[in-house]
């Protein structure tokens, strides 16, 4: 398998592909067979410099775009500096024919076996399927979780869905599309 073939056992269901995405440890060559070329990843954080990646001391955030290729470099040097294992713990999906859209909230520790997470988010991620597979096509995330009642494992309350969309879609005006 290429770097650029995807195991079809990860982009069979959306399911899958979304499973594949968290893994146990970071695959990247896996990881940049699941997502369409030229796919956008806009994690929002603190910004960063252009230089060192570091996080300003600024007390804002701002979507950052990036392709597979600047998001792994963004963060794969605090990965092998920290460790770093995210694990979904909830889902929401919407079909609409070929495309989808996921909203996943996940904890991340900096080892598998952290009793408790470091911090909590949640993805926005859209998929397609080309007809004979999933994509992922631009996924957004936001961390910071402690701020809305979200579902966890221990929560079966859903959080009221205007929430969650006008919460997103403050953050990032250009995730969304209507059609």
């Amino acid at each position: 398998m290429s770097k650029s073939e995807a195991n079809p056992s990860d982009v069979s269901s959306i399911d899958a592909i979304v499973t594949a995405a968290y893994g146990e440890k970071r695959n990247w060559d896996r990881e940049r067979s699941l997502y369409y070329p030229g796919a956008r990843l806009i994690p929002t954080a603190k910004p960063v410099t252009s230089d060192e990646w570091q996080v300003t001391s600024e007390n804002k955030i701002a979507p950052q775009i990036l392709d597979i290729e600047g998001f792994i470099a963004r963060v794969e040097p605090f990965f092998k500096e920290n460790g770093f294992y995210e694990k979904e713990v909830a889902r929401r999906t919407e079909q609409f024919g070929q495309i989808a859209h996921v909203w996943s909230t996940y904890e991340s520790r900096h080892n598998a076996d952290d009793p408790e997470p470091f911090m909590r988010g949640i993805n926005s991620i859209q998929l397609f399927h080309d007809g004979s597979r999933w994509w992922l096509n631009r996924g957004a995330e936001k961390v910071a979780l402690e701020l809305f009642n979200f579902p966890t494992p221990t929560s079966r309350a859903r959080a009221p869905r205007a929430t969650v969309v006008d919460f997103v879609c403050a953050l990032f005006p250009c995730v969304f599309e209507l059609v």
